[in-house]
């Protein structure tokens, strides 16, 4: 008799272990179903991952994609330039479905790979392609839109920015342009005059470096300091820190590198681009052989969610009520020397 109760326990048990798994297939939602068969890669700059920046934030885009779209993900970080092109192969040669780039020192690496690699599908984030291959996926953003609209939130409480820009180029003058343009429009309104004091650190990596630079930016002058140079922004905003002064971000939210003396940053929304595309690889419907350039309109750009941490909340409205003004296209934010030196001869009238 125990035998038989036994026996049907285990019967039972095991009837009440196939409902329980039935019950919960029932509801799981068909839209939460995903291929597990794709893999994206990514290529990092030496920067690195946790440059609190664009790396950053790709990154996180694929742990997303991970998360929702079931993607098994990996990253190849560069120690130097000359890694470049060989982590692109060791990439290729793994046979990701596809491999993410970010950065403008990448291209013309990535150009050189996918040119001998056409099967592969390659994406480049924060650049763009005269002429883009067929199996290239080109983002640039219109970061001169959001440096425009963090200019137009520092001006109320600063006169004289120190810029270090990371390069020489046009990816890197382009926010200088629009985040000085905001500047000159932001002043006028508020019936005062600003300058700028700027360098060029030719270095993206080097904390020390940075730290260096604004210590002398702030020797002239400078009231502000905005790093548009990568990891090197780290060391400029601490430094800048210890003697009072404030800094912008770029690219991601810096506030915890110094939380009271970090105004604002400007995003630039590589990890949402990213977390498009691969949506777009698990449904068939990945876009390549073109360049493609996303700012407000597209929510590709912005500025922290953060900035009512420092900044009060009406000059936050006044600089949200241009967002609407720059998509419906009644204000044009330059991107390089001779939009922006029309933009101020207008402004002067």
């Amino acid at each position: 008799m125990r035998k038989y109760i036994n026996h049907m326990r285990l019967i039972l048990t095991f009837f009440v272990l196939i409902m329980f798994m039935t019950s919960c297939n029932k509801n799981v939602k068909q839209d939460e179903v995903v291929d597990e068969n794709h893999s994206a890669c990514l290529i990092v700059d030496t920067a690195g991952i946790n440059d609190l920046a664009f790396n950053y934030d790709a990154w996180n885009g694929l742990i997303r994609a991970k998360k929702h779209l079931n993607f098994k993900i990996s990253y190849i970080e560069s120690k130097s330039e000359s890694e470049y092109k060989d982590n692109l192969l060791k990439a290729t040669n793994d046979g990701y479905d596809i491999i993410f780039v970010v950065g403008y020192r990448l291209g013309p690496v990535l150009e050189e790979v996918a040119s001998e690699n056409p099967n592969q599908y390659y994406a480049i984030l924060d650049y763009e392609y005269e002429n883009t291959l067929s199996n290239v996926l080109a983002i640039n953003f219109k970061d001169h839109e959001s440096s425009f609209l963090v200019a137009n939130l520092v001006a109320h409480m600063c006169n004289k920015p120190g810029i270090i820009l990371g390069s020489d180029s046009d990816t890197i003058n382009k926010f200088k342009f629009g985040f000085q343009a905001g500047m000159h429009y932001a002043a006028k309104k508020l019936n005062k005059q600003v300058d700028f004091v700027t360098t060029i650190s030719n270095n993206f990596d080097d904390e020390n470096l940075g730290a260096q630079l604004a210590n002398e930016l702030i020797q002239s002058g400078a009231d502000v300091i905005l790093p548009v140079a990568g990891n090197l922004a780290k060391g400029a905003i601490t430094a800048a820190a210890k003697k009072n002064i404030y800094s912008i971000g770029i690219d991601g939210d810096l506030l915890d590198i110094e939380r009271d003396h970090v105004l604002t940053s400007a995003m630039k929304l590589i990890g949402n681009a990213i977390y498009n595309i691969c949506e777009d690889v698990s449904s068939g419907n990945y876009i390549k052989g073109v360049s493609k350039s996303i700012g407000l309109k597209e929510g590709g750009v912005g500025f922290s969610s953060t900035t009512g941490h420092l900044i009060p909340k009406e000059i936050i409205d006044k600089t949200e009520g241009l967002i609407s003004e720059i998509i419906e296209g009644k204000l044009h934010v330059p991107y390089n020397q001779s939009t922006y030196d029309e933009f101020i001869k207008t402004l002067s009238k």
